[in-house]
């Protein structure tokens, strides 16, 4: 049936004041889940492959790695609540303390780096400003 995924997702002949703030949520749940996954289930890997650590990967950078991942399973929770809800209040609070939680995001790659500031520019900083724009976009359209 066409268009049923966006029927079922309540985007279909939307004003941009319900169906952006929906969009951006679904796309800051997608984003989120590709970085917490993999930090959840493959850590070692994240260390030595996608940051290019070299050497023994401590079972504390695992750990830290692991609840990372773990701890952003129940914001992607919160996220697919608020893509589902009717409640414009409820997903705008989401989107907001998304958008909130971002800069210290950043202050913790740049203040903390293990990346070079031209490694983290080629990575993890630029997501963040995408997350960022995501997330107030969606709380300006829904405004709208």
């Amino acid at each position: 049936m066409p268009g049923s995924t966006a029927v079922a997702l309540g985007l279909r002949g939307g004003h941009i004041s319900e169906t952006g703030p929906k969009v951006c949520t679904g796309v800051l749940a997608f984003l989120t889940a590709g970085l917490a996954i993999p930090y959840l289930f493959y850590p070692r890997y994240q260390m030595t492959s996608i940051f290019g650590y070299k050497g023994e990967v401590s079972a504390l950078a695992v750990h830290c790695l692991s609840v990372i991942g773990a701890e952003a399973m129940a914001i992607i929770a919160l996220l697919l609540y608020g893509l589902r809800t009717q409640s414009k209040a409820v997903r705008e609070a989401m989107l907001v303390i998304y958008a909130i939680q971002m800069p210290f995001m950043i202050f913790a790659q740049v203040q903390r780096a293990f990346l070079t500031w031209e490694e983290a520019m080629l990575g993890p900083l630029p997501v963040n400003m995408v997350q960022i724009a995501l997330a107030v976009g969606g709380v300006v359209m829904g405004r709208m």
